[in-house]
């Protein structure tokens, strides 16, 4: 007999097979091993043969019950829980049980659903040691220190040695600040029990919380020197991770960085070694190795706030100041780095511009010393910059108390001197400093400044020619001279000076962008363009000048050459976030909306959480009409800056594209208060209480409005807008016409026609007639037109209006739609084509679909006709006239019955319908 190739090796593989099963210890057998290797604490090789146990015997209580303890051992607590549940499925409930099911679910920091899960499966008047410090343990863990110390005592009581009850009364003393007793009781708990690691562990911890690094080192010394094999892994690897950290605390490097080579081994492949490799290299000065650990070790532990608050610190000090304040934010919120983190937050909120950051950062440390000169400086920086003069002079005043030489110091308050108008306190301040080779420019700048406030324009020009001729060779000089010429009104003179700076410095920001500003104001906007364009090729990332130069080429239609502008910028410097925002709103503007997400999303994955990108993606996602998304993302941003007006009135919008009015009335409430003088608040408040029909509060809205600004034009188009919706046409159309009389504009020829058409005047298109006759080329209104032209039966007017669209490739499917419905009134041929066209354009429209169907009915096409009106009638339940389509088409197709049903429905209802007559004549052949 002749065997294939295939059949040899078919036959091989099953004797192996059956080999290998011959020789597979049974499943009593793997769990005998278990038990062994757990009794030899060989806990992972315990959890291999018990997994293979599982494998066989799933449902084998006393298998996941070793699993579970083995993976505790491990600190593997996922696990650990897991396998606690399904003993206790399986009927082990036991106090032990019930006990490993708790502590691992602590050890997960999952203290609530130990509270609910296992405290009531536990008695606790039990004189049960291990019960009541896992109590204890529970009660800590929810800072119920009342309840916690009780636990803990009666723990001491069963047992005076209680390792678990000494611990736990010390911590309760330490967290209410009773330092010497929580010594005395770790002492005690060390002196019962010096071979307890998880001791020792608890004595560095107290240690290293009160900086006591010394004594902190010595006790993880201990803890680790006492360990056995049967220590639980989570209580090796925490003694070693807070051996080295402590290490590092107390610039012990050399040590540190041999006890993490000792860690590294143990632990070769946790992410934590990343964190301390990236900690120990930042206190060696080696920032660039420091930044690639700790980005490396965030990236797998986003969490961890140590990791934040350093990577801030190396980002600040690489002036990478978004991703300095995004990891410093991380880090303060876990309160992560205590007040040193904080103090950094701040700097870096105020050199970001964000002073309501900065002193919600400073107002959070703990102890405010009002003798730290610094600290009151940094006050009053924040103060001066929210715009609370007045309270940052307080702060200045107060810091140069305490530090009278402080040059810095004396300039900010002279600053603040001058923005709350007391000129002469400031020219006093300035006119006392002593000439200092490294202040004088900024001094002799606000002196300058402050003269001019003055009136005193002789000795502003007197200081100017003195400096200028202290500092013939510096552009800056002649910078301040031509601002100050500027201010007085001589713009020749300005603009020689600046001529003057650039002739010493070509590339002088401050002079390029003088001067395109001079000429933007005069009009020249080549001019404008040529300095920016200049100014743009050396100073690629300068923001001011991004959007002067967008401001210049927009009117010039030639916004497209900023491009190549903003992308030198972005390669030149890929961590400033403004060419990127300045991009994106390029393409907004250019109406390219995908665009604008892409260059959005792109730049979030390197400024994650920045509010302007989410703003910039709502805006982009609104274009699209996806309007979820978009409240999504506008939310984001107007939660995260909620002074940002701009950022409320587009949520406003947003909420109001979902329907969700009372949201958008509130929030467009928030955008009045930010901005009492801009009319679109009012407006949208109204819209938005108009759509939930509270006409009342659309009125009280109107009211403040016109009480704080009574003659703005917008009154009476807010006040016929509620006319409107309130279905008094009359009075409407009063208000409208008022308003186009001031001020004549697109959206009151819209509104105006509106409330014609509510009145049922024949006048509805006139408006929209006479903005057509200013703007022809406004393919909206033309359209709007046509609508309106056919709603009162001037079909010949109304198709030529559709024509005129159609002929420039600017009717959508609803245009080709509504002139395919004309045509085919008409007879005309057009019309099943241009009905397919709109079809193709938007299929799932059911007024499309309807059209189609019944221009394919009228052909006698009922096979393509039919489907089409199915789901027409489906889409709009509603409308009778689409369901009597449909049943005309049933009944000429011999489905009399189903016709007959849907006919004899659609007469029982009193609704009114174009064809109910013939819907009649229909049901008497039926």
């Amino acid at each position: 007999m002749k065997f294939s190739n295939h059949r040899i090796s078919l036959i091989v593989a099953m004797a192996v097979f059956a080999l290998l099963t011959a020789c597979q210890p049974t499943p009593e057998e793997r769990m005998s091993r278990a038990e062994a290797y757990f009794a030899e604490a060989d806990y992972r090789t315990a959890a291999i043969e018990l997994r293979n146990v599982l494998q066989a015997e799933p449902d084998n209580g006393q298998a996941r019950l070793l699993l579970a303890r083995s993976s505790y051992q491990l600190g593997d607590f996922a696990t650990a829980v897991s396998q606690f549940e399904r003993a206790l499925g399986l009927g082990h409930t036991t106090v032990d049980v019930w006990l490993g099911f708790g502590r691992s679910l602590l050890s997960q920091g999952r203290a609530q659903d130990a509270f609910t899960r296992v405290v009531p499966n536990l008695d606790a008047s039990s004189e049960n040691e291990a019960v009541q410090n896992f109590l204890g343990d529970v009660s800590f863990s929810l800072a119920n220190y009342e309840d916690a110390g009780s636990y803990y005592s009666r723990a001491v009581g069963i047992n005076p040695s209680s390792a678990g009850g000494l611990v736990g009364q010390a911590m309760i003393r330490a967290a209410n600040n009773e330092d010497e007793d929580a010594q005395r009781l770790l002492n005690q708990a060390a002196e019962a029990n010096p071979a307890t690691s998880f001791v020792w562990l608890a004595q560095g911890n107290f240690h290293r919380s009160n900086r006591g690094f010394i004594d902190a080192i010595s006790a993880y010394e201990n803890a680790i020197r006492v360990e056995t094999a049967k220590t639980p892994i989570g209580e090796t690897f925490s003694a070693r991770m807070s051996l080295v950290s402590s290490l590092i605390d107390s610039r012990r490097l050399g040590d540190a960085e041999t006890r993490l080579a000792e860690f590294t081994a143990k632990f070769p492949d946790h992410p934590v070694s990343g964190f301390l490799s990236g900690r120990l290299a930042f206190e060696k000065g080696d920032y660039e190795d420091a930044q690639l650990q700790l980005q490396d070790y965030l990236a797998k532990n986003p969490g961890d706030a140590r990791g934040q608050a350093i990577l801030g610190a190396i980002n600040f000090s690489q002036d990478n100041l978004r991703q300095a304040e995004l990891h410093l934010l991380s880090a303060v919120r876990a309160n992560a780095g205590g007040d040193a983190t904080r103090r950094l937050l701040a700097e870096t909120q105020l050199r970001l511009n964000k002073p309501e950051g900065a002193l919600e950062s400073l107002r959070s440390i703990d102890a405010m010393d009002q003798s730290d000169g610094l600290y009151l400086a940094m006050l009053g920086r924040a103060q001066i910059a929210t715009g609370d003069t007045e309270g940052a002079i307080s702060y200045f005043q107060q810091s140069l108390a305490q530090e009278p030489g402080n040059v810095a110091v004396k300039l900010a308050l002279a600053t603040a001197y001058l923005n709350a108008e007391r000129v002469d306190d400031a020219v006093t301040l300035l006119d006392s400093m002593p000439v200092e080779a490294g202040s004088e420019l900024r001094r002799q700048t606000i002196l300058i400044a402050a003269l001019v406030r003055q009136g005193d324009h002789q000795r502003a020009i007197s200081e100017s020619d003195r400096l200028l001729s202290n500092r013939q060779d510096d552009p800056a000089a002649y910078v301040v001279a031509g601002a100050l010429r500027q201010s007085i009104g001589e713009p020749v003179r300005a603009r020689a000076l600046y001529q003057e700076a650039l002739m010493l410095d070509p590339e002088n920001l401050s002079a390029l962008y003088s001067i395109s500003r001079m000429a933007i104001s005069d009009g020249d906007l080549p001019g404008a363009e040529s300095s920016l364009r200049t100014l743009l090729d050396s100073h690629a990332t300068y923001l001011p000048g991004m959007v002067s130069l967008g401001m210049v080429l927009q009117r010039s239609g030639n916004l497209e050459d900023l491009r190549p502008y903003l992308t030198k910028a972005i390669e030149q410097s890929p961590d400033v976030i403004a060419p990127h925002i300045v991009l994106a709103r390029m393409e907004l503007a250019l109406a390219r909306p995908d665009e604008t997400l892409n260059i959005v999303n792109s730049a979030s994955s390197r400024f994650p959480g920045e509010p302007e990108l989410a703003h910039l993606k709502g805006l982009a996602l609104l274009a699209k009409g996806e309007f979820v998304r978009a409240l999504v993302s506008l939310t984001q941003a107007a939660s995260a800056s909620p002074d940002n007006a701009g950022y409320q009135y587009d949520l406003a919008q947003a909420q109001l594209a979902n329907d969700r009015h009372d949201e958008a009335f509130e929030t467009a409430r928030a955008f009045i208060h930010l901005r009492p003088q801009d009319s679109r608040g009012p407006a949208l408040a109204v819209d938005a209480a108009i759509r939930s029909g509270a006409s009342e509060k659309a009125l009280e809205i109107v009211n403040d409005f016109a009480q704080a600004n009574p003659d703005h034009p917008e009154i009476a188009v807010m006040l016929g807008d509620i006319d409107l919706a309130s279905g008094n046409a009359a009075s409407a159309i009063k208000h409208f016409e008022a308003a186009a009389a001031r001020r004549w504009s697109r959206s009151i020829a819209v509104k105006l026609s509106a409330a014609h058409n509510a009145a049922g005047n024949s006048q509805a298109a006139e408006p929209v007639s006479k903005w057509l006759g200013e703007h022809p080329d406004d393919h909206d209104m033309r359209f709007m037109y046509a609508q309106l032209l056919e709603g009162q039966g001037k079909a010949v007017q109304a198709k030529s209006e559709y024509e005129w669209l159609l002929a420039r490739g600017e009717l959508d499917a609803f245009g080709l739609n509504n002139l395919a419905w004309l045509y085919s009134l008409d007879g005309n041929e057009q019309a099943l084509q241009l009905a397919e066209q709109a079809h193709d354009l938007a299929p799932d429209s059911g007024n499309i679909s309807d059209t189609l169907g019944w221009i394919l009915a009228g052909r006698g096409d009922f096979e393509r006709a039919e489907p089409l009106l199915r789901k027409a009638a489906q889409q709009l339940p509603e409308s009778a006239e689409v369901r009597f389509h449909l049943a005309s088409v049933l009944a000429s197709s011999g489905a009399k019955s189903e016709a007959s049903a849907i006919i004899n429905e659609l007469l029982r209802s009193e609704e009114p319908f174009p064809s109910r007559a013939e819907a009649e004549r229909l049901a008497d052949t039926l």
